[in-house]
């Protein structure tokens, strides 16, 4: 099978094999999304989301909305605002760090590591 040649924003040259390459008839097309089309928001303090019968409802909402969108909105889930803003501007950091200067860290939570203290 052949190669076909591509060339990175960085430059630098580049084959694949067609098996990677999605037929443009494929591709999506932004063009066809609507103004008014949402994520979907799911609301955790939904007190009919879950009746203890069967498949929960919640997880057939999370379900469908990571098929049919592959992102949502959670409501209501109890974390303080506060939490959720020193999170984001920690990311935002992250994100705006040189790539040289990343790091990724990881931690065995089952394990206390030497520089973990009790």
């Amino acid at each position: 099978m052949e190669m076909t040649p591509f060339q990175l924003a960085n430059n630098t040259p580049l084959s694949l094999s067609p098996n990677f390459i999605l037929p443009v008839n494929k591709r999506p097309n932004l063009l066809n999304v609507l103004p008014s089309a949402s994520i979907p928001i799911i609301d955790l303090n939904d007190n009919n989301i879950d009746d203890g019968q069967g498949p929960s409802p919640l997880v057939s909402k999370i379900s469908q909305a990571c098929e049919e969108y592959g992102l949502f909105h959670i409501i209501n889930h109890g974390v303080p605002k506060e939490l959720c803003q020193k999170t984001l501007s920690v990311v935002r950091a992250q994100y705006h760090t040189k790539d040289h200067t990343k790091q990724v860290k990881v931690f065995n939570f089952t394990k206390r590591s030497k520089s973990m203290k009790a």
